[in-house]
């Protein structure tokens, strides 16, 4: 138990030296002057202003059945009519494509992270993991299935990824 602990402190030491620099100047941006402050509050604005629109012209356009999983609405028929061209839609309701939208990109969020979770358990050794967790029997399962073959897994994960995306 002795033992345990004074591994432990090392550890905590060799983590607050990193995170410290090891004392040595950084050569680099410091984050902490008012430069820095307003750039990050401007990257926010403008990353979640973009995200905001693409949401918007995205479901705007499946609810209003520019898609075409959707039916033709009378303003595209109108629009299909004047070009001389048919309509050609889809079956399903527009409330439906949103939700299989919804639905595909959870699944692809839950694939990107139990990717990034695999990476991570890879590094990890068995005998790293400690018995007296709480759910130490399962954390162990799980980290020997995830031993098991994960290139498997990551070969299924990235065709199912391109299948959405593309």
């Amino acid at each position: 138990m002795e033992a345990e602990i004074k591994k432990r402190e090392a550890a905590v030491k060799a983590v607050s030296q990193f995170n410290a620099g090891n004392g040595e100047t950084e050569e680099g941006p410091q984050e902490d002057t008012m430069c820095w402050i307003i750039w990050r509050i401007l990257q926010y604005l403008i990353s979640f202003t973009l995200r905001s629109y693409g949401l918007f012209i995205n479901f705007y356009g499946l609810a209003n059945g520019y898609s075409k999983s959707s039916p033709c609405s009378p303003q595209q028929d109108a629009y299909a009519a004047t070009a001389g061209v048919p309509c050609v839609g889809g079956d399903f309701d527009p409330i439906l494509v949103i939700f299989f939208l919804i639905l595909l990109l959870t699944v692809l969020a839950f694939c990107e992270g139990t990717q990034i979770a695999l990476m991570l358990l890879e590094k990890v050794r068995a005998s790293d993991i400690s018995s007296d967790m709480a759910c130490s029997s399962r954390v162990k399962r799980t980290h020997e299935i995830a031993q098991n073959n994960p290139e498997r897994y990551l070969l299924g994960r990235q065709i199912f990824v391109t299948g959405i995306v593309f």
